[in-house]
């Protein structure tokens, strides 16, 4: 959540929160600004707002495990080389 995450994809994508990911729902690209310019700027500002429910997450809770065991509740939508 963009309360406490920053996450940036393999091809420098940046979203609030590791749901997000793949789903087009990318608030710019590392390529272009600096991590600290992302997470004091006013898109994250807004999204904080938005999404204040999100200050309760725990869904790393449930994602550390899923990260050693490699088993995740969702499909990957990017291709294998």
């Amino acid at each position: 959540a963009p309360i406490s995450d920053i996450n940036i994809d393999p091809f420098g994508n940046v979203f609030p929160c590791m749901y997000f990911l793949g789903k087009g729902k990318a608030v710019g690209n590392i390529r272009g600004k600096s991590i600290k310019e992302f997470w004091y700027g006013k898109r994250y500002a807004e999204l904080r707002k938005e999404l204040a429910y999100c200050d309760k997450c725990d869904a790393l809770c449930h994602v550390e495990p899923a990260l050693f065991f490699n088993k995740f509740w969702f499909k990957s939508n990017t291709k294998k080389a």
